[in-house]
C-alpha cells in the first residue's frame, strides 16, 4: 500500500470514529465545528475522510470526547465497544501515556505515526 493510500485509508478511519462519536454523544455537526474553530463543511470533509484532521484538532476531539486520543485510530470504534466503554486499567494507563505522547507532537511528525499505525494495523489483520 502506498503512503498515500495509507493516509486516505487513515483519514477514513478517523472521520469514520469522529462522526461517530458525535452522533453517539449527540453532538451537531454545527456545534462541534463551532468547538474546533473550524466550518462545518471541513468537519464534513473530515469525517467522510475526504480530508485529514490535523494534530490540533485531534487533541481537542480526544478532549471533547473525553478519550484518548489514540482511540480516533482504533478501525472501527462501532466494532471495538470494549475501549469505547472503558478499557481495563493497565490498558488506560498505556493509552494514557501513548495519548501524552501523541498530544506533543508536531502535524509532521504525527503524519509519519499515523502511516506507523496504519501499516501496524494492516499487519495485524493479515
Amino acid at each position: 500500500m502506498d503512503r498515500k493510500h495509507e493516509k486516505d485509508h487513515l483519514d477514513a478511519i478517523v472521520g469514520n470514529n469522529i462522526q461517530h462519536m458525535r452522533t453517539e454523544r449527540r453532538i451537531s455537526r454545527d456545534e462541534l465545528s463551532s468547538m474546533l474553530g473550524i466550518s462545518v463543511s471541513h468537519l464534513g470533509l473530515i469525517e467522510r475522510g475526504g480530508r485529514g484532521a490535523t494534530a490540533v484538532n485531534l487533541s481537542k476531539l480526544a478532549t471533547i470526547f473525553d478519550m484518548p486520543i489514540n482511540n480516533l485510530f482504533i478501525h472501527s470504534v462501532r466494532e471495538n465497544t470494549t475501549v469505547a466503554e472503558g478499557p481495563d486499567p493497565g490498558t488506560q494507563a498505556s493509552m494514557m501515556k501513548i495519548n501524552s505522547i501523541v498530544s506533543s507532537l508536531s502535524d509532521r511528525d504525527l503524519e509519519v505515526v499515523m502511516c506507523l499505525v496504519a501499516k501496524l494495523a494492516k499487519m495485524s489483520n493479515n
